[in-house]
């Protein structure tokens, strides 16, 4: 099978950039004559053939970037699940196929072109779920035109659209709760790698409740990691009242052990997770943060459908918003003298 001639292949042999061929191609103005003249003719030369513009043919097939780290646990990987299944039933729903490609962050080898933009293709956009992409990917989309969302991750440039979830309003009314129920001594548990979006939310809603500084640490969603943390968190901080984590997971383990540990929630302590994934067993009870992952991954799509419709219109940064579900982890706080 003869192998289709790229826009890669006419930039090498022109001696231009991609993003030259790309516009003489399209018929753009501002590129010199002759160098006009000498991509159309290499382009003839080796057959290239233009591929319609996305917005003036049916989108047919997407790639969805998808993160791969054991570091994060089952608990991502279900969070992340649910954003698929949005991104799935849109995609269903508009006969569209949808090409999930895992990366494996410090994989040199997961992040070039071939692998998650595979040349036998030709992608109407790219979704990224949690993938930053690095700056030889970000040039390459850019310069391919080829439509890009990133999905709870900040873009690496104001080019791209995005979908976030706000979690400010739901963490204040979590903290604004806790105060109400007399908790003033917070422990917040982070996982290792994750960026500081989420510990900078909670402080910055605690002090505008008036609360002591949070003590803040880090572990891994097993049992051993949070043992070990809960251990150096009580004698560093024996007073605490609530404990937050960053994830469901962890708030699961955290309930364990602290039952292992002779401290029953939430009649010893309170205990606060984050998404609210319900197909993990053990947290039916527990208070958390709900995040409608599946309404994320939907937003995703419809995200890329506008901007393959509209390419000139201006970049978008569409948020959904979390929410505080109160459940049996957390009651009020006795203070003991």
């Amino acid at each position: 099978m003869k192998k289709r001639v790229t826009i890669e292949d006419v930039a090498r042999a022109s001696h231009v950039s991609v993003a030259t061929v790309s516009l003489v191609m399209r018929g753009r103005t501002g590129i010199n004559i002759e160098t006009r003249k000498r991509v159309e003719q290499v382009a003839r030369a080796l057959g290239y053939q233009r591929r319609r513009s996305r917005n003036e043919q049916h989108v047919q097939r997407i790639s969805v970037l998808m993160r791969q780290q054991s570091g994060y646990g089952a608990e991502l990987n279900m969070v992340e699940s649910h954003v698929l299944h949005g991104i799935e039933d849109v995609c269903r729903r508009r006969g569209i196929r949808n090409d999930v490609r895992q990366v494996v962050f410090g994989d040199v080898s997961m992040t070039n072109k071939p692998i998650l933009f595979p040349l036998q293709y030709e992608y109407g956009g790219v979704i990224s779920v949690g993938v930053t992409v690095d700056d030889d990917i970000s040039n390459y989309v850019r310069d391919a035109n080829i439509p890009c969302v990133f999905v709870d991750v900040d873009p690496p440039s104001s080019m791209f659209d995005s979908v976030h979830v706000d979690y400010e309003d739901a963490v204040s009314d979590l903290v604004g709760y806790l105060v109400a129920i007399g908790h003033r001594s917070v422990a917040l548990i982070d996982t290792h790698g994750a960026s500081n979006t989420w510990q900078a939310t909670m402080k910055s809603s605690m002090r505008c409740f008036g609360m002591l500084d949070p003590y803040w640490c880090t572990a891994d969603a097993t049992s051993s990691s949070v043992q070990a943390v809960l251990y150096e968190l009580f004698q560093r901080y024996s007073h605490v009242s609530t404990i937050i984590c960053r994830n469901d997971v962890i708030a699961m383990h955290v309930v364990q052990q602290l039952q292992h540990m002779g401290r029953y929630v939430p009649q010893s302590i309170s205990v606060v997770g984050f998404h609210d994934v319900a197909a993990i067993p053990d947290i039916a009870g527990l208070t958390t943060i709900r995040v409608d992952a599946a309404a994320l991954g939907a937003l995703a799509v419809q995200t890329l459908l506008h901007r393959i419709e509209w390419p000139n219109t201006p970049r978008l940064n569409t948020t959904i918003q979390a929410a505080l579900v109160i459940r049996q982890s957390t009651q009020p706080h006795i203070a003991h003298l």
